[in-house]
């Protein structure tokens, strides 16, 4: 009985009080009692039929992020702190990824173009660096804080790459009109900065349900 009882308290503590889950975890207890059962009808001690009955019925997670309503229990603050440092890592690849398009498409960039690029890095830098500095210091105040933050994956990314193609397509048509006045493909560099929008969006998901930040 602890078996059981233990495990399905352990991954309920995981996703928020509601009638939903505690049915499924309900519903779950009775199964894992019936294959307990029966392992122990083929001669397995309580123990062995415990483990055998909780090994059959595989990961829950997926079953219980769609009943909780795509929610979970995390440190928030953690999550927060981690997300932040990884997003302002990710914007500053991009930028320097602007940059190396800047070098593929200008013929001559001339001699001034490193203090260009170390003076724009190190002020790209201060200003991405504000946002995981204030998380830290929130998850340093609120370490343990418990949040259940919803996660609309597929809603949200949707919405980033419809907003990302439908942004891009605007600003290479107006390149591709303007060409002829300015010789520059500088569409590329916007385009590739307003790609954080979707990739903000997958690694939030990714940090949230990878179980790093799941409540005790």
């Amino acid at each position: 009985m602890g078996g059981i009882n233990d495990y399905l308290n352990a991954i309920k503590k995981q996703y928020p009080d509601t009638k939903e889950v505690n049915d499924q975890i309900e519903e779950l207890r009775d199964t894992l009692h019936l294959k307990t059962e029966e392992y122990q009808a083929m001669g397995k001690t309580y123990s062995e039929a415990v483990a055998e009955a909780i090994a059959s019925m595989g990961d829950l997670t997926p079953l219980l992020d769609q009943v909780s309503g795509n929610t979970r229990s995390v440190y928030v603050s953690r999550l927060k702190r981690d997300n932040a440092l990884y997003s302002m890592l990710m914007m500053a690849a991009q930028y320097l990824l602007g940059w190396l398009f800047f070098l593929l498409f200008c013929q001559d960039p001339g001699i001034y173009f490193l203090p260009y690029f170390v003076v724009f890095l190190f002020i790209l830098g201060m200003a991405l660096a504000v946002w995981p500095i204030a998380a830290h210091i929130q998850c340093k105040r609120q370490p343990d804080k418990v949040e259940t933050p919803t996660m609309p994956y597929r809603k949200n990314m949707r919405i980033a790459l419809i907003a990302w193609g439908c942004i891009s397509a605007f600003l290479i048509l107006v390149n591709a009109v303007t060409w002829h006045y300015n010789y520059a493909l500088w569409a590329v560099w916007p385009t590739v900065g307003i790609a954080n929008w979707p990739l903000n969006v997958w690694l939030h998901h990714r940090l949230l349900t990878s179980g790093k930040y799941d409540a005790e």
